[in-house]
């Protein structure tokens, strides 16, 4: 625990750094950006956000640009003779000394036109906003469910003419204002000359190179480099539900001299406003495997590993999961998840993992453009069962061993840049010495006096559970959105 807090402090210490840097190199602070998931067909959107002037003279927002889209407009929304017009301000909009300037749906906002990829709720997309004096500022913009409101969009739904009509319903014509145009259909803007509707399909790739593959505070790799690859379809039958279907492989080494871990999942996305929850089931797959035990639990002429542990042949198995995550702002997210399985690592033994995560991401203002930080921390408590005979520890247990339930937490440092990220993370866990190894059965585990227990009694002492330091390099892209990232993270 010493050491966690340590490395708490180290990595706080660091970012608190980081942003005093970078928020002295310019003057303008921009919070509460957003912008609406779109409907499939839709193509332009709008982005709302706070924008502070903190230097002693006026700047000016003079234009904007982003990937996501094939231009970027900054519009005015307002009542002319009873009637909503929205028009381009070519010449920028003023942010005075001191102060601020809110641009929302009933006002001044940014619009983006010929969207390049449908928003879903949940991402975020990156625009580069352009001050006449404060230069180009990286702005980080989270996607909010189809539904989303706040206090700056109620104004819009009450004005003349509005009803309820959302921001990205609004039809937005070539010379800036707005108009009743043949073939404008409710519930989405219109197409703009060219554009073709946006498929609900997408596949997701990710990919990534490890220092170590630790999975709930436990080394799967025997603290040897670790290498993954993934690949995930996924369907949005919605702007907020969606179904996926995934497969994902890391390498590993496993006492039953297992080198991969294929995975293969699926399950549903549903969103309901800053409410992201994600429901499915896992399967573990370990090919290669070989038994290590005495007949008649392998076959003739089989042994235990040579430090005297045993394991099956067979490691695969499965668990069911659900997961919650809120997004309180553009800087703070935290979630928790509960996941089961009938027979964790199929030792016959039951397992429920509790989980908690929280993640504080640094404001775009900080860094410099194109470049994103953020801070998380994970905790997790794993109840588990008695294995089957397989695993039994005689003379106290001649059925089958308890296996130690256990804390296991992480923090980490992340660094982003386009589609890599950079995760720099510390594990750890609870587990004595002598409890990993009835966990793991860990082929690389030695003798002990210590060691020696009632669950665990030939002494053997595993360090697959200890403090640990992982640092990741991973891509994640989507092949008909780029740069949308992998939603998808095991617990």
């Amino acid at each position: 625990m010493k050491r966690l807090l340590l490395w708490l402090a180290a990595a706080a210490a660091l970012m608190a750094t980081v942003a005093f840097a970078f928020a002295q190199s310019s003057s303008i602070q921009v919070e509460k950006s957003w912008t609406r998931a779109t409907p499939t067909g839709a193509s332009a959107g709008m982005v709302f956000m706070t924008i502070s002037n903190q230097a002693n003279v006026a700047d000016r927002l003079v234009s904007a640009s982003s990937g996501v889209a094939d231009k970027l407009e900054i519009d005015e929304m307002r009542v002319v003779n009873g009637k909503m017009e929205m028009r381009q301000v070519s010449d920028g909009v003023s942010v005075p000394a001191n102060s601020s300037i809110v641009l929302k749906p009933d006002g001044y906002h940014i619009m983006l036109i010929g969207l390049k990829k449908r928003l879903k709720a949940g991402d975020t997309l990156r625009i580069s906003l352009a001050f006449e004096k404060a230069g180009n500022v990286s702005v980080a913009v989270p996607v909010k469910a189809a539904g989303a409101t706040n206090d700056d969009m109620h104004g819009m739904a009450n004005m003349p003419g509005m009803g309820n009509t959302s921001a990205g319903n609004v039809p937005h014509t070539s010379n800036g204002m707005m108009a009743n145009m043949p073939g404008m259909g409710s519930g989405a803007m219109a197409n703009m000359p060219g554009m073709a509707p946006h498929s609900p399909w997408d596949i997701s790739i990710s990919g990534a190179v490890m220092s170590d593959y630790n999975m709930r505070g436990i080394t799967m790799s025997n603290h040897q480099p670790s290498v993954q690859a993934g690949f995930e379809p996924h369907y949005d039958f919605t702007p907020a539900l969606q179904a996926y279907a995934g497969i994902s492989g890391e390498s590993v080494d496993l006492p039953n001299h297992a080198a991969v871990e294929i995975d293969f999942y699926g399950g549903i996305r549903p969103t309901f406003g800053k409410l992201g929850l994600d429901f499915g089931i896992w399967y573990y797959d370990y090919p290669g495997g070989q038994c290590f035990n005495m007949p008649p639990f392998c076959p003739a002429g089989s042994t235990p590993l040579s430090n005297g542990n045993v394991m099956k042949a067979s490691a695969n198995w499965y668990e069911g999961y659900a997961r919650a995550t809120y997004t309180l702002n553009d800087y703070v997210n935290f979630g928790g998840g509960i996941s089961g399985s009938p027979s964790v690592w199929n030792m016959g033994a039951y397992g429920v993992y509790y989980s908690g995560n929280a993640t504080l991401t640094a404001p775009a203002a900080w860094l410099p453009s194109g470049v994103g930080a953020y801070l998380s921390a994970d905790v997790g408590w794993w109840q588990l069962g008695t294995t089957d005979s397989f695993y039994a520890a005689p003379p106290a247990f001649p059925a089958g061993v308890p296996l130690p339930s256990y804390l296991n937490w992480d923090l980490g440092l992340g660094i982003t840049w386009k589609s890599l990220t950079l995760d720099l993370r510390y594990y750890d866990t609870n587990l004595t010495k002598a409890q990993c190894n009835v966990f793991t059965m860990d082929q690389t585990a030695t003798f002990s006096s210590a060691n020696v227990t009632a669950q665990n009694p030939f002494g053997l002492g595993s360090n697959w559970c200890g403090a640990a330091f992982v640092a990741k390099l991973s891509v994640a892209i989507s092949v008909l959105s780029p740069g949308m990232p992998m939603a998808h993270m095991k617990m």
